[in-house]
């Protein structure tokens, strides 16, 4: 017995159908198939099946037993088909296959039947384009999806050819129908009427217009809507309660988040249900396929509902009249999620943070599109606050530029507590600072300044204080910057606060890298990463190394300069930090331009470029000043058509392959420095940097590479990469040896 389950749509029937085909042309044996859709009683089944093997008499009183003697003596498949509405009568299929060893059943079915013999095959969704990377239309044409678009537009118009301008909005159709092949065909049987850009501009209302009146379709799929009406029908008022409520979500939901909205009507407003309930409802929801169990996110499994069934789901909450109760729940959940997320983002935990708010950035922006246009404007502004620094570190700065814009403009001063005004324009003021609009930043974080005086918080003044110091680096000003931060510094350690010294710590030591001084740039950066090593803020002390690069470059330690940049390479593609891997790939590319091959170099600036669009950054003080005469450089050295050609292939690659490019193109760079610094017979050792000389030290106690990376909060590789560097510096052959020669010679 083999089920085939999946959501409406998804071509059960078909595929059941063409099975049965093969199985009668190439194996010769006996197809029987079942329509199941008209019956209601499940003592209707047998009766069904009779009819359908070709007995007569399927009333009388002793069919069942009529029908097993029947079958006992075939080798048939028989198709079963539409079987979750008469689910009760699985029980009977298992007497049906304990007494006919020979029939094979093929079931299809929106929930698995759930018996002992029974394998289930959940039908997939049609394989889908990316929209990222487009493939060129001959292969676009060969999508599962975008084919069968274009093969029934075709039955139904001769003339339908898919060309380069309507390319891309046919791959978006599919992606929005979810990879449907119901849904798919439905919108291609509009293409005689509407063009394919006019059918995606109507998908708002595709239950409507999603529709076919062909007489040799069953009724429940001339409509999308009419598909999922089955579906609904067959649930009980509990679990209609809870999947209405669940088409609030954008971008899926956890189980934490199901259970927030899971009682938000009026009715049972303030009777929260069990957990457990919560989650024997989505389960049971997803085992009818109306929830889709959508993959592990940051620690918690997340579902979703497809982009037509949510529409369902939201129109059945409008008949409810449960919709404004819902929303607001739904909101004010991840107001308190994006709170309690806030401290997190600088701690140990800031990992799993920052990619599950990155995971619910749908759902956190219709919640403050929701809080707004209902006028809680002061709870929107907390909302936006309390976002404000995973907007700026993960490279989200125009949204969250236009949503601090619009809510501090709506919220007066005095409405809102003064730490939320305070934090929200400071974070809207390295927004635009990011997006080099100088003048409205230093408005924003002066007032920001000033707000966090007032609530007299050490924390908050401090990291005002640090953006401002911030600014006037970033501006060409390093000098100006230093009295901002120095207070900040003073203000952190009378509180004893370790993250804020050691933010205070990193601004002072970026001014000193922008002034030119860059061995106390380096005391300075490595004490703030040190601080933040020490309270586990993972990303900013990757960032902290992003600038202590640069510095040990220029103090003549190319092997460290290109370590730190790769921890701070690594760290970004964990968090998914698109800010971090911009400013690490700015820094790769300062660190080889001289020696690196140019066609390598032009490809980084085609990437950089691509990041700075996607991100919104502007270019900082240091890349105009660093980069500028590069880029110059190699305009002249390379011709515009190759120049442009390596751009163009910048801006096709995916955020994990411009890692992987960077990494690749330093790589290759250090191999060469270290190649070049490997001592000659005879030849003086060279010095160790202080992180090689930690590395060693551990290793001469006796830790393994694992133990290292624990120890010191760094990956393997990067472990692997210092003592390359050490045993080339000491001319050294393997880790005993060199722990040997660096105690020797006081190293250590």
């Amino acid at each position: 017995m083999l089920t085939l389950t999946g959501p409406a749509g998804v071509g059960k029937t078909s595929l059941s159908i063409e099975a049965g085909n093969r199985v009668s042309s190439e194996v010769a044996q006996d197809v029987v198939f079942v329509d199941l859709s008209p019956v209601q009683d499940t003592s209707q089944v047998p009766p069904a099946l009779a009819r359908g093997v070709g007995l007569q008499d399927v009333e009388g009183p002793r069919l069942q037993e009529r029908l097993l003697a029947y079958l006992r003596e075939r080798s048939s498949l028989i198709i079963l088909d539409n079987f979750e509405q008469v689910l009760p009568a699985a029980g009977w299929l298992s007497d049906l296959l304990a007494t006919c060893p020979s029939i094979t059943l093929l079931v299809t079915s929106r929930e698995a039947l759930r018996l002992r013999w029974e394998q289930i095959y959940q039908v997939p969704s049609l394989a889908l384009p990316d929209l990222e990377h487009l493939p060129p239309l001959e292969e676009l044409m060969q999508v599962p999806a975008v084919a069968l678009f274009v093969e029934r537009a075709r039955a139904l118009d001769p003339g339908f050819a898919l060309g380069e301008e309507d390319a891309r909005t046919v791959a978006e159709l599919c992606v929005r129908l979810d990879g449907l092949p119901l849904a798919i065909e439905l919108a291609a049987a509009r293409t005689g009427v509407l063009s394919p850009q006019m059918i995606l501009d109507r998908l708002g209302q595709r239950l409507s217009l999603l529709r076919w009146e062909a007489p040799d379709l069953p009724e429940r799929q001339r409509t999308l809507r009419s598909a999922i009406d089955w579906s609904y029908e067959l649930l009980d008022a509990d679990e209609q309660a809870l999947f209405r409520r669940l088409g609030v979500f954008a971008g899926g939901f956890t189980l934490e988040a199901a259970q927030a909205i899971a009682s938000s009507n009026s009715a049972d407003a303030g009777v929260q249900p069990a957990p457990e309930e919560v989650l024997d409802g989505v389960a049971s929801l997803a085992g009818k396929s109306l929830v889709q169990v959508d993959g592990r996110g940051a620690g918690d499994l997340r579902y979703r509902l497809l982009e037509s069934v949510q529409e369902y789901a939201l129109e059945q909450l409008e008949v409810q009249e449960e919709v404004e109760a819902t929303r607001r729940s739904h909101a004010l959940y991840f107001l308190d999620l994006a709170e309690r997320a806030e401290p997190e983002l600088i701690g140990g935990e800031q990992r799993t943070w920052f990619l599950r708010l990155e995971a619910e950035r749908g759902n956190l922006r219709a919640a403050l599109w929701l809080l707004s246009r209902r006028g809680e404007d002061a709870l929107a502004l907390r909302l936006a606050a309390a976002l404000g620094y995973f907007w700026w570190i993960h490279g989200h700065i125009a949204e969250g530029r236009r949503f601090l814009e619009h809510l501090l403009e709506r919220v007066p001063e005095g409405v809102a507590d003064p730490h939320t005004r305070a934090s929200a324009l400071r974070s809207l003021g390295i927004g635009l600072l990011l997006q080099g609009e100088v003048e409205r930043a230093r408005r924003a974080l002066e007032e920001g300044l000033a707000v966090a005086r007032s609530t007299g918080e050490a924390r908050s003044i401090a990291f005002s204080l640090a953006c401002l110091g911030r600014y006037e680096t970033l501006v060409g000003k390093p000098e100006e910057s230093i009295s901002f931060s120095e207070e900040a510094l003073a203000r952190s350690r009378e509180a004893n606060d370790t993250w804020s010294t050691a933010r205070a710590l990193h601004e002072l030591g970026i001014a000193a890298l922008h002034a030119g001084d860059y061995g106390l740039a380096q005391q300075l950066l490595e004490e703030a990463s040190a601080g933040y090593r020490r309270v586990g803020d993972e990303r900013s002390m990757a960032e902290a190394f992003v600038w202590l690069s640069p510095a040990a470059r220029e103090r003549g330690d190319a092997s460290r300069a290109a370590a730190l940049v790769r921890q701070s390479l690594e760290v970004s593609q964990r968090l998914q930090d698109r800010r971090l891997l911009n400013m690490g790939t700015d820094t790769v590319l300062w660190l080889i331009r001289e020696e690196a091959d140019p066609e390598q170099v032009t490809r980084l600036i085609g990437v950089i470029e691509a990041l700075h669009q996607i991100t919104g950054l502007a270019h900082s003080t240091w890349e105009h000043t660093a980069l500028a005469p590069t880029i110059g450089e190699l305009g002249a050295r390379l011709d515009e058509e190759s120049l442009a050609a390596a751009r163009r292939e910048g801006h096709t690659l995916s955020l994990d392959q411009i890692a992987q490019m960077t990494l690749a193109a330093l790589d290759e760079w250090s191999e060469s420095i270290m190649h070049r610094s490997r001592p000659k017979e005879g030849a003086a050792p060279g010095i160790l940097s202080g992180r090689e000389s930690e590395v060693l030290g551990l290793v001469s106690e006796g830790l393994s590479n694992q133990e290292i990376a624990g120890r010191l909060f760094i990956t393997e590789r990067t472990v692997r990469f210092h003592l390359s560097s050490v045993f080339a510096k000491l001319g050294a052959h393997n880790r005993t040896q060199a722990a040997a020669l660096a105690r020797r010679r006081n190293l250590l």
